[in-house]
């Protein structure tokens, strides 16, 4: 695996709130109210975002993902232990080029992790209609078992479980993000570090979303 843009990671992360996603797979259930699509086990837990196309415009996004799905996590009391980015960024230090080639478990085991929440970023674009901008972002996401290197999520085997239609479960579990924001020519060029920070925001929002009860999603739409 290549995640040569992890090292962004150190960097310091802001977090605000607000969602704007759509999860492919999700499925509604008990009111309005959107059920996990798995139940995650209470252990420690790494989160590694490999962007390695660069679509995110800036690789210090990644780290804002990985940051937000560890907070998200805790926040709602699922993980109480999520290993810290610098683990990550130390590990790749130390291993150079051969980084890039370890496998996503054998990461989780050198930094003390017994799950690894593994996202993939796979397509980011910035259009929108005249006068609005639309970032949308889709991201492949994997819950791999660190102990017995295997993946638990979506299941090797199955792309069909408990009523959850499993999209593209060869490669993981398929969430879409977008947000959309009023803007003009003139002002884009000046807003789209800050548009690709809320996008990976949301992206982070998304992925940790996937396994707590969560509101549906709404597109949010700020002026400039």
């Amino acid at each position: 695996m290549d995640f040569k843009h992890v090292i962004a990671l150190l960097l310091l992360v802001v977090f605000t709130g607000g969602c704007a996603v759509l999860g492919v797979g999700a499925y509604m259930a008990g009111g309005n109210l959107i059920k996990p699509i798995y139940n995650l086990t209470d252990q420690a837990t790494v989160v590694l975002v490999d962007d390695p196309e660069g679509q995110l415009g800036d690789p210090a996004m990644a780290g804002v993902i990985a940051a937000e799905v560890g907070f998200q996590l805790q926040h709602h009391g699922l993980i109480k232990d999520v290993v810290d980015q610098s683990q990550v960024v130390k590990l790749m230090s130390r291993q150079g080029a051969a980084y890039n080639k370890m496998a996503v478990a054998a990461v989780g085991k050198e930094v003390g992790a017994a799950q690894v929440i593994h996202v993939l970023v796979e397509a980011v674009t910035a259009q929108g209609d005249p006068g609005q901008l639309k970032p949308t972002a889709q991201v492949a996401v994997k819950l791999i078992d660190v102990t017995n290197n295997r993946r638990l999520y979506p299941p090797p085997h199955a792309s069909d479980v408990a009523g959850v239609a499993v999209i593209g479960h060869e490669r993981g579990h398929v969430v879409t993000v977008r947000i959309a924001e009023k803007t003009s020519d003139k002002t884009s060029p000046e807003r789209m570090p800050i548009l690709r920070r809320r996008l990976s925001e949301r992206i982070g929002r998304a992925v940790a979303e996937l396994f707590y009860e969560h509101e549906p999603p709404t597109l949010l739409t700020e002026e400039s």
